[in-house]
């Protein structure tokens, strides 16, 4: 519903840090009865992103998901290779300066006659039941209406990288 009714909600300079944190309390509890490991690392002076809070949490989360799900997949018990490593950094991009933030799993990963189709609505992966097709789709507009980009990198059986890239605020 929030989704939908976009346009109402206002942009505000934000800490990515802060949304990943409160993304990962949101998903903590899942994770850690996964066994899933989460690395972050998010430098202390990374800037701001000019962004509804709750949109960009809402893509954390479904990455966040997607990721456990692959893991889950190819480790059904508990495994050490079940982590998740999240960095974010500044990076320019021309002449903008953009805050990058990566997931990336150790899991299932992507085929890539796949790949570029993940992100079309209604596209899954997951058997019918488990998911709609639509999470990287929205999260894909979300980005974008923000002003960044949304990519995804993937080796079948090894890992999937998700990057994400929003214009910072600079001073």
């Amino acid at each position: 519903l929030s989704f939908a009714r976009r346009g109402a909600e206002i942009k505000v300079p934000t800490s990515v840090e802060d949304i990943l944190l409160e993304s990962l309390t949101l998903v903590g509890t899942q994770i850690r009865k996964d066994l899933i490991t989460v690395d972050v690392e998010v430098p202390t002076d990374l800037p701001p992103v000019l962004c509804v809070p709750q949109e960009i949490q809402q893509v954390f989360m479904n990455i966040l998901n997607n990721a456990r799900y692959a893991l889950n997949q190819k480790y059904p018990e508990s495994k050490d290779q079940k982590r998740v490593e999240i960095h974010a950094s500044t990076v320019g991009e021309n002449g903008r300066t953009l805050v990058q933030i990566s997931f990336r799993d150790s899991g299932s990963g992507i085929p890539p006659e796949i790949v570029d189709k993940i992100v079309n609505p209604f596209f899954s992966t997951k058997p019918k039941g488990e998911g709609t097709g639509l999470g990287l789709s929205i999260s894909q507009d979300i980005v974008r209406s923000h002003g960044g980009d949304l990519k995804i990198e993937s080796l079948p059986g090894e890992f999937t990288t998700v990057r994400i890239d929003l214009p910072a605020v600079v001073a």
